[in-house]
């Protein structure tokens, strides 16, 4: 890069210190995207284990005060969801833990702070008209040492959420920001669909001992 750079003149210089900006602010936009949804699935994660936790408290206590009024089957229905609501709690507690959602969440920030740090102090030689290949080529090492202190790595997905806000074709920004909320909801999207499945069963089970 350094004989290179040398024979280059101070224009292609600072076309260089431009190019090498808007890399640096890409990826400290997809470190921040990365650390809000890390911390969205985490809070969702919590929630669906939260609701899950007093669903089995529910269905243990319903046969206490109703026991009269339920059939064979309604009970043997709250047995069975117990056990499925137990073992979703059980699966959602153990990706909670593998997953270390928070820690990597707090990487992304600190990594996208010190991104602000480096991208502030390009633009401050950027603007002074004083780009040199040393220069340039000492922000470049502050920008792979940020890399390299913070081995995270962000997601396509949060690139995509970023990416497409820039997007100036409008059916691809609201395909990409569709597909990407989808992505980060997702966990929130399929307690919605048990949950509906879930009544639908109770629903259904509640007609056939009435008939």
């Amino acid at each position: 890069m350094s004989d290179t750079n040398s024979q280059l003149p101070k224009s292609s210089l600072e076309e260089l210190m431009i190019s090498l900006i808007k890399i640096m602010a890409r990826t400290k936009r997809n470190r921040f995207r990365a650390a809000v949804r890390l911390e969205r699935e985490h809070g969702d994660i919590t929630f669906v284990i939260t609701v899950c936790s007093i669903g089995v408290i529910a269905f243990s206590l319903v046969p206490l005060f109703f026991a009269e009024n339920m059939t064979a089957t309604m009970k043997s229905l709250l047995g069975f969801f117990n056990v499925v609501l137990s073992i979703c709690i059980i699966c959602l507690t153990l990706l909670q833990d593998s997953k270390k959602r928070e820690k990597k969440s707090e990487l992304f920030r600190r990594s996208g702070l010190e991104l602000i740090g480096v991208i502030h102090n390009a633009k401050a030689v950027l603007e002074s008209k004083g780009v040199t290949e040393e220069k340039y080529n000492i922000i470049v090492e502050r920008y792979i040492r940020v890399l390299t202190n913070y081995r995270v790595a962000h997601e396509d997905v949060d690139d995509m959420i970023n990416g497409a806000r820039f997007n100036r074709n409008f059916f691809k920004k609201i395909l990409h920001l569709a597909w990407g909320w989808t992505y980060v909801s997702r966990y929130r999207i399929f307690f919605l669909f048990f949950c509906l499945l879930l009544l639908g069963l109770i629903c259904y089970v509640y007609n056939i001992s009435i008939v």
